[in-house]
């Protein structure tokens, strides 16, 4: 794999292409890497709304060069993917992240369920090092020089208890297996895939109630699953413990039970009924006497 010698780098928080701003001012804190967009009443608004009660959150970083489809090359490094605000920017980054989600959802729709960028940050790179290919060299290489292109970086945040056991090699097979099957509509290719696990494997002792009703939290290598309670059977062994149901030969243990306490009640009536009209007979003959 080819490296990088210091390649210029900025970085912003991705937000979605719905942005809504308040006239209250802004407070930009800025670092050598990092462009943090704070506000005490406006919260930028992530790629999803969706929302998981108690989820687990598993978390991947995946790297990649971007280029444009039709063979037009690597897409040209621009200072708007400074500005998270920028068109440019937003444009881009839900170009980036929609190509990665619908990769996963292609290689396994369950596991990746509810994945999500978090955030999407841009680097300045130049192509001839990042992707081993020469580009004719510019006498201006200023930012928009096209011997510069783009590496786009996300945080993916996996949301189901079977991304948890995932490793990293096991993420990025998945991902390159989806990215495989993608007919090209979503505008950029990603070159030089690189995904690394971030998130330290979790245990069944610092989550809740991430398995459904009759399953319980098992620890396993690289984190936990779900496995139905005795009696009980998985509904959808391939997102385990969140859907479990009685098991057919214990439905049937339990009418056979049924059936048996019903008998058992009839048989204590007869004999109640069968006892008092011997007594009443026994009555009957005692006073005829």
């Amino acid at each position: 794999m080819a490296t990088m010698t210091s390649p210029q780098s900025t970085a912003a928080p991705f937000v979605n292409t719905s942005l809504s701003m308040n006239t209250e001012k802004i407070n930009l804190t800025l670092d050598t890497t990092t462009l943090n967009i704070s506000s005490p009443t406006t919260n930028p608004p992530s790629l999803s709304d969706t929302v998981f009660i108690s989820r687990v959150q598993t978390l991947f970083t995946v790297n990649a060069v971007l280029y444009n489809l039709q063979g037009n090359g690597g897409v040209p490094w621009s200072d708007d993917y400074n500005d998270y605000l920028s068109v440019a920017y937003i444009a881009l980054a839900s170009q980036f992240c929609s190509t990665i989600t619908l990769s996963l959802s292609n290689a396994n729709p369950l596991i990746f369920q509810g994945a999500r960028c978090a955030k999407v940050i841009f680097i300045r790179v130049p192509l001839f090092i990042r992707v081993k290919r020469q580009i004719s060299s510019s006498t201006n290489n200023n930012s928009s020089s096209t011997d510069f292109g783009v590496q786009g970086s996300t945080t993916v945040e996996l949301q189901t208890v079977s991304a948890s056991q995932m490793s990293q090699t096991q993420f990025s097979e998945l991902l390159t297996q989806g990215y495989s099957q993608l007919n090209n509509t979503v505008g950029i290719q990603l070159n030089n895939i690189e995904t690394t696990r971030t998130s330290p494997a979790i245990t069944c002792q610092n989550i809740q109630l991430v398995c459904g009703q009759h399953a319980s939290c098992r620890n396993t290598e690289n984190g936990v699953t779900c496995t139905c309670d005795p009696m009980w059977q998985d509904v959808n062994p391939s997102d385990p413990g969140k859907n479990c149901s009685l098991h057919p030969g214990t439905i049937a243990l339990i009418v056979f039970a049924a059936l048996l306490l019903l008998a058992a009640i009839g048989a204590i009536i007869y004999f109640v009924i069968k006892t008092k009209s011997v007594k009443k007979l026994k009555l009957k003959a005692n006073t005829m006497n």
